[in-house]
């Protein structure tokens, strides 16, 4: 007779024995190995990470069969670190060998951040340049005391520089140029001036709740109901939430561009029904510092 499987304990799944394999690889740099490195390992259902040794050595054991992705990243010379990814195939009961070698590169790449001429300390810059061997290599930093930035041992290609700023929460911009060997590149970043949204919301039913958001663009309004509303939105709200009783509300830090500015409002307690909302274009330009907008529930 077929023998019997032993029931599972309440909570717990059998147990099925998985196929796993072995990575390991080599970090060098201009052909030499080289260490202050680790090698984080994304598989299939988790993430693991492996240092490299004084060899320049790495390893994971016991890892799924199938795709996954290395990410090599420098834990050395911060605030600037490098990231470079690959994507390998791990083979059932055999070691699959990854190598990592990195040529130290001779261009330079350094400018200032600044926001109406001030410079800007602590903002975080992410720098790739695409390879002749279709790797990408990403270095990351942060600008000083003195608004400044300075990647080194760059190598040629074109570079793509990403500047994170709270006055980019909404679009993160990114700025292009062209790298040479030996060369020594300045790109000095201004970040957009940002305007202040005030105005005041009329109309709302006493014991009516009043939200608000500001999104991207045009809207199509008005929409025949909440549910509709928030659907429309849901994609390109810049900045929303809960507003006073009074009516007045306010958003700094809004860089310039087209917006919508929408509010709406139901009853506070279910024993009611209804929906009122109201919008208006609002444009923020180069020069403004505050951009009044009312609006009237309807």
């Amino acid at each position: 007779s077929a023998p019997i499987t032993p029931p599972s304990a309440p909570g717990q799944q059998p147990t099925i024995s998985a196929k796993v394999g072995a990575i390991s690889g080599t970090v060098r740099v201009n052909g030499e190995p080289a260490n202050g490195y680790r090698v984080i390992g994304h598989f299939q259902d988790f993430q693991r990470a492996a240092d490299v040794d004084t060899n320049g050595n790495f390893t994971f054991k016991d890892v799924p069969v199938g795709q996954a992705i290395l990410i090599l990243e420098s834990v050395a010379g911060l605030p600037t670190s490098l990231t470079i990814n690959k994507q390998v195939e791990v083979a059932a009961d055999d070691t699959t060998q990854v190598d990592f070698d990195l040529v130290e590169g001779t261009a330079s790449l350094t400018g200032i951040v600044a926001n109406h001429g001030q410079p800007l300390a602590g903002i975080d810059l992410s720098l790739a340049i695409e390879l002749d061997n279709a790797e990408t290599f990403r270095v990351a930093g942060k600008t000083d005391a003195e608004g400044t930035y300075h990647f080194a041992g760059l190598p040629a290609g074109i570079a793509l520089l990403k500047v994170t700023h709270h006055l980019h929460r909404f679009e993160e911009p990114i700025y292009e140029t062209a790298i040479a060997e030996d060369a020594s590149v300045k790109l000095d970043i201004e970040i957009a001036a940002a305007a202040h949204i005030e105005g005041v919301v009329s109309g709302n039913p006493e014991g009516w709740q009043l939200m608000g958001a500001l999104v991207r663009g045009s809207a199509p309004m008005p929409q025949p109901d909440l549910s509709t509303l928030i659907e429309v939105i849901r994609d390109r709200m810049v900045i929303g939430g809960t507003m006073s009783d009074d009516g007045f509300y306010e958003l700094e830090d809004i860089p310039p561009g087209k917006y919508t500015a929408i509010v709406w409002s139901t009853p506070k307690t279910g024993e009611a029904d209804g929906f009122k909302q109201a919008s208006g274009e609002v444009i923020v330009k180069e020069d403004d510092e505050i951009v009044q907008s009312d609006l009237t529930l309807e």
